[in-house]
Order: structure tokens, then sequence, then C-alpha cells
């Protein structure tokens, strides 16, 4: 058997097989010696090692991605090495949080907000959040220009033209891969330090959790976290003693301060939320017709209304999915 460890290859020359034979021959080194890969277990966290190409690599993995992640074997294909700075956006973020907090509607001492302006708001929350989607955008961006051919009488996709394909500028993915690392571990840091066992929920930006003789909502607010004006802080926005959760993005609730449903659905136009009366009406397999989707047509775009399916888990994306014929 091959002396490389890890490798079970039959011994062709030196004590090494042929493929690794050949890369002592032409390198003088092993260049891939396809070590298994192995986890090491801290308080916080998990390292993955990982040994690729004659070199060893650390990545850390969040203890609940475990299962996950030891189902496949890892190994590097490439990876970047970056340069790091402090208060890089200081400013911008700054500045539009302050603008964002100045026309919300009530002040940060509860007080309403005489300066209440929700377009400004607005305005200042998008401008945050695109800083973060603008360097998460895929550099390859096609342009596409549509035409109306009279012969055919049709409308017509004409991406043929000098530079449809261009590489965008400004957009530097690592940003926003390193923002939703953190942030995730961030949101998850906060769920270990509450009652697992009562934890129903998490998205980006939120947890959902249920309240008892643990006083979970009680720590948070010791802990200075319920803060719906600070960045990094939350907002306690609802209380239920009746919900559903489906899947991400996919959950409703009564709301005991207003007794009304509130429904989260992705993709639900708002038309069809307010048909959905009760609780019991929010199930997998829920559909309605009133979703519309833009169409080219002659003379311009139509919305026409297209079947919208809430999905389980076990369903396939495209089995259940019925377009309207324009």
């Amino acid at each position: 058997m091959c002396k490389v460890e890890g490798c079970e290859g039959k011994v062709f020359a030196k004590g090494y097989c042929n493929k690794h034979y050949k890369q002592m021959y032409k390198y003088g080194e092993i260049r891939d010696t396809r070590i298994p890969n192995k986890y090491v277990f801290k308080d916080d966290y998990i390292e993955l090692h990982i040994a690729s190409k004659g070199e060893a690599y650390i990545v850390l993995i969040d203890k609940d991605d475990y299962d996950l992640v030891k189902k496949y074997s890892w190994s590097i294909k490439e990876n970047y090495v970056y340069n790091s700075t402090v208060g890089l956006f200081d400013d911008y973020v700054t500045h539009f949080t302050n603008e964002k907090i100045s026309y919300s509607k009530k002040l940060l001492n509860g007080d309403k907000n005489p300066n209440y302006n929700p377009i400004k708001r607005n305005n200042a929350k998008l401008l945050q959040n695109t800083l973060y989607g603008k360097f998460g955008m895929n550099p390859d961006r096609k342009s596409v220009y549509r035409c109306y051919d009279f012969n055919e009488e049709c409308w017509k996709n004409d991406n043929i033209k000098e530079n449809a394909y261009k590489k965008a500028e400004y957009i530097y993915p690592i940003i926003a891969s390193a923002i939703t690392s953190y942030a995730r571990q961030y949101v998850l840091s906060i769920i270990d330090s509450l009652d697992y066992n009562q934890f129903i929920y998490m998205d980006t930006d939120s947890i959902h959790f249920i309240e008892n003789d643990k006083n979970n909502l009680e720590t948070l607010i010791k802990r200075g976290l319920i803060n719906g004006s600070e960045l990094g802080k939350f907002d306690h926005e609802n209380s239920t003693n009746c919900s559903i959760y489906l899947a991400p993005k996919k959950y409703a609730f009564i709301n005991l301060e207003t007794n009304e449903l509130e429904i989260k659905c992705a993709g639900l136009p708002d038309g069809a939320k307010k048909k959905i009366s009760t609780i019991d009406q929010f199930y997998y397999g829920y559909i309605t017709n009133d979703k519309l989707q833009k169409r080219y047509c002659k003379g311009g775009i139509d919305l026409i209304e297209v079947q919208y399916r809430i999905l389980s888990p076990k369903d396939s994306v495209y089995e259940n999915l019925q377009y309207a014929q324009i």
C-alpha cells in the first residue's frame, strides 16, 4: 500500500503508488495527500481540518451545521487572501442610521416623533441595505435589449449586441459574505444563551421563541439587547399565543396586541393574504390565483394572474406550478 497517509493505492515504486510516485518525480513533493477530513470540537464552534494539494487548511463551522457538513468529503479547490480593515463603512452606516432614527415614528425615548416621515425613513433603510446588496451581486452582468419585430409582430430579446456581457464594477462578494456570516453567528450565539428547548424559528435578523418560566425575553432585556433603534439590537415586535410555521419565511400568527392574523409568506401577494381570515386556512397546498406576473406582449408589458401554491418540503418546485397562458 502507498506510504502516503490516507492513500490505499498499490505500491508502484519507492513505496509510492503510481500517482504519488509521478508527483514526487515531477514536483519533488506530494501535491494531493487525500487525508480524510478531521473535526476538532471547540466550546462554541468546530474546526474542520482539510488537507488539500499538500497544504493544511482550517475552516470554522457552526456546531448546528455539523450533521450536514460531515456527510461530505471536503477539499479546497481555490482560496483567496484578503486584506482587512476596521471601520471602512462607519461614516456611511452612521449617517443613514441617524437619518432613519430621525424620521422614525417614535423617538428613542418612546415619544411620538413630530418629524416622522415614512418616505425618508424607508429611503435611509434602503440605502443601508443596498450597500450590502451591491457587494453581493454577481459580477458577471448581462445586458438584454428588447426590441419589437414588426414583421413577426412580437417582442424579441436581442442580446447579441456589443458588450452585452460585461464585468460589473464596485462588487466585492467577500464583504457580503463576511456580513452574512457574522450576522448568522451573532444570532446563533444569542439563541445559545437562551433556553434552546423553547426556540422555534430564526431568520437573518429575528428570533422566535416560547416564553416560559425561564423568562427568555427578560434575559434579553437585562442584557441590553432589546432596542429597536440601535444597530445590533432587537426590537420586541410581536407576541402571540397561536402560530404556525410551514417553512423558512412562511409562517403566520395571531398578534396578541391587535388580535389580528399576520402572515409572513415569501411570494404570496398582499391581496391573497387578506383573503385568509383564519390561521387554519394557512397550510401546505394553499392555492391562490391572485399573484400577478409580468409578461411581455405586443405593445409593452402585461400583468396576468398566475397560480401560487404554498409548497411542502416534499413537493417538487416545478411539478406543482401552473402558469396562465397569454
